[in-house]
C-alpha cells in the first residue's frame, strides 16, 4: 500500500500524490475521475486463467503500479538488470534515491499550480510542476 502525501480536486478529476509503499524514493502521482460510483479499489487481480499460469513467485500479480513522480537518470548509474517490456530505463537508481522534501500549492490569476520538490543525495533539486 501507499501512504497519501496530498489530494486534490480539480474540476471532475482527483489528484493524488502518494508516497512509496517501501517510504524510499520520489512521491508518485495518480489520477482519477470524480465519480459517484468509482470501480472498486482491487489490490491484485483475480486468479484467472492467464495469472493462475505464471510462476508461483510471481503471484499473487498486482492489479495496478504506480511510477515515481520524476525520473532520473544521472551519470554513471548502474543500469537495471532488464531492457525489456517498455520498462527500460525507468525506476534506476538515481530515481530510487530521490527524497521527497515538500510541496506547495501556488494560487496565480492563471489558475492554480502543484509544485512537488525532490532531492537527490549528489545536491540536485527536482521541481515537478503540476498546473
Amino acid at each position: 500500500m501507499t501512504k497519501l502525501l496530498s489530494k486534490f480536486t480539480v474540476g471532475d478529476t482527483i489528484i493524488r500524490f502518494d508516497a512509496p509503499s517501501e517510504g524510499k524514493g520520489a512521491p508518485q502521482l495518480s489520477l482519477h475521475p470524480k465519480s459517484l460510483s468509482p470501480v472498486k479499489h482491487r489490490e491484485y487481480l483475480p486468479p484467472d486463467v492467464e495469472i493462475a499460469g505464471l510462476p508461483a513467485m510471481w503471484q499473487p500479480v498486482r492489479a495496478w503500479a504506480l511510477d515515481s513522480l520524476v525520473q532520473l537518470k544521472c551519470m554513471k548509474d548502474i543500469y537495471g538488470g532488464s531492457f525489456s517490456q517498455g520498462r527500460t530505463m525507468r525506476s534506476g537508481y538515481s530515481t530510487g534515491a530521490l527524497k521527497f522534501i515538500g510541496q506547495k500549492v501556488q494560487k496565480k490569476s492563471g489558475g492554480t499550480s502543484v509544485v512537488t520538490t525532490l532531492k537527490h543525495p549528489s545536491g540536485l533539486i527536482c521541481e515537478h510542476h503540476l498546473s
